[in-house]
């Protein structure tokens, strides 16, 4: 049999959606990179290569600046208790970062997106903000973790109850979850390794958040294809809608009736663009790792800018 005369060619769809990641509509709705590297068993090294990046980008007055304000915020060649693991390895990256560069824009922000829909970036933000303070003082890290796991659970039930069963779904709100559930479960992996709990404790977060993906990626996809449509070029320029607040215009022309056709492939590839199955992927490799990554034990060492065994 023939193809449909409404079919649209692979080009015409491959056209658009290239167009449409070229002009910044397509949605990033996956796990954010920064999380992906060091939440994960490679961390220490991670942390490590971007420090003696850093200095070595510095010019000698920045960089005497620079170990000043790192000075003022841990002491004189001080060494990071647990620095080179999982969650402090992220705080004092994005720490690092944002004093080699001077900026005062939130890094939590490119990880979690500026939408305000939830409160779970803000409470990463907060407890990240924390970490450093904290970090060599065992009771208070544990007092402050303690208390972010459970601002974080509340939060993330509640968040994935209004996407799942309210029906108020986002790519903003599935790229919060992700990367909010993706951090709180290594949240409670750092428990676990700082002796608060048993590995229980945070294995069985990690089977809760497995258990509800399936659920949340298929409100997710039925989200896109109701929102993603197109219409060609004629009397007004072409439109290509991914979701509210994303779309455009275009000359990509093509048959009328081909249109719903072309919008059910561009949702499909939107949703191989982010990566989500990527994601669902991190926690299998968590649940995978979870002995290991509990066995962390590496502090960080801002002189000798290695990561030391405990």
């Amino acid at each position: 049999m023939g193809n449909s005369p409404c079919n649209p060619s692979p080009d015409t769809v491959n056209e658009l959606f290239s167009i449409a990641q070229s002009r910044g509509i397509v949605p990033d709705a996956g796990l954010d990179g920064t999380l992906g590297t060091f939440l994960s068993l490679n961390s220490s090294v991670a942390l490590s290569h971007q420090y003696a990046d850093i200095q070595r980008s510095l010019s000698p007055e920045r960089l005497t600046s620079y170990n000043h304000d790192l000075a003022t915020t841990f002491g004189d060649g001080a060494q990071i208790a647990f620095g080179g693991v999982g969650i402090v390895a992220l705080a004092l990256s994005l720490l690092l970062e944002v004093l080699a560069h001077h900026t005062l824009s939130d890094p939590i922000q490119r990880i979690f997106g500026a939408d305000h829909s939830s409160d779970i970036g803000t409470l990463v933000s907060e407890y990240l903000k924390q970490v450093p303070k904290v970090a060599n003082e065992p009771q208070k890290m544990a007092e402050v973790t303690e208390r972010y796991d459970r601002a974080l659970a509340h939060e993330l039930i509640d968040f994935y109850e209004v996407m799942t069963v309210d029906r108020r779904m986002s790519s903003a709100s599935i790229k919060q979850w992700l990367n909010g559930a993706a951090f709180h479960l290594h949240l409670r992996i750092h428990q676990v390794r700082m002796g608060a709990y048993k590995k229980g404790y945070a294995e069985s977060l990690g089977i809760s958040y497995k258990a509800g993906f399936p659920v949340l990626i298929k409100t997710y996809t039925e989200y896109l294809q109701r929102h993603v449509r197109e219409r060609p070029p004629g009397p007004l320029p072409g439109l290509l809608i991914i979701e509210p607040f994303r779309n455009m215009t275009h000359q990509v022309h093509h048959r009328p009736c081909e249109s719903d056709a072309i919008a059910n492939r561009i949702a499909s590839k939107v949703l191989e663009a982010q990566g989500i199955q990527r994601s669902m992927d991190f926690f299998e490799e968590t649940e995978k790792h979870m002995d290991s990554l509990i066995s962390q034990q590496g502090n960080f060492s801002l002189q000798a800018n290695v990561s030391k065994s405990m």
